[in-house]
């Protein structure tokens, strides 16, 4: 592909990502989850999923630092 090394292991490099995602969501993931729990308890967490929620926290962000 353009950008790569010539004879770069193209399959291999791609074989060997996809190792790598399905470890970190088999492994990483629940690890992840389980410390957001326990975060929660003590600190606050903030689950951004779309744009709308990354302006609004910002935007409390903003308006905590203002005041």
């Amino acid at each position: 592909p353009a950008g790569w090394p010539e004879h770069s292991p193209l399959l291999r490099s791609t074989l060997n990502s996809y190792y790598t995602v399905w470890l970190c969501h088999t492994k990483l993931t629940p690890r992840y989850r389980t410390y957001v729990e326990k975060a929660k308890a003590t600190k606050r967490v903030f689950h951004l999923r779309s744009r709308q929620d990354i302006k609004q926290f910002w935007q409390t962000m903003a308006a905590e630092f203002e005041s």
